[in-house]
């Protein structure tokens, strides 16, 4: 007769690693801004802000360019301080009240969703020439 043998089992753990980054996301299209001549004629400022949605799921920087005409008469900015800005502010949201401009990236030190606000200012320091101006802000998020 044959004894019984126990079987030894023997286990091996696979584990597996990863990471998953951090991401930004403008969910929905930008909603434009407008903009119109100054009393003086001579600076093209933001009349409604444009608004564009970001969700993010970590903290993270929101840099902006200073605006870029588009189209439009040709126009020289005056060249002093501010003589072209663009700022952001998050209106509602993980961070509300944060702000930024062209030259100061916006923090949003809280994972979330915000609307932001964008508005801009062109200065040209002579009157401008009647036409259609469009410009671009562009926005960038770095989780």
């Amino acid at each position: 007769a044959f004894a019984s043998q126990a079987m030894a089992q023997t286990t091996a753990d696979v584990d597996f690693n990863g990471v998953v980054p951090g991401a930004c996301s403008f969910p929905v299209v930008p909603t434009p801004g407008t903009i119109n001549a100054n009393v003086a004629g001579t600076t093209l400022v933001t009349q409604t802000p444009g608004t564009v949605s970001i969700t993010c799921s970590e903290p993270a920087q929101v840099s902006l360019t200073a605006p870029t005409q588009l189209i439009g008469p040709a126009i020289t900015p005056s060249g002093g301080a501010g003589s072209v800005v663009s700022e952001v502010e998050s209106t509602s949201g993980a961070n509300a009240g944060a702000t930024g401009t062209d030259s100061t990236p916006m923090s949003l030190p809280v994972a979330g969703t915000d609307q932001l606000a964008v508005e801009m200012t062109y200065a040209t320091g002579a009157a401008l020439p009647a036409g259609t101006y469009a410009f671009r802000v562009t926005l960038t998020a770095t989780p």
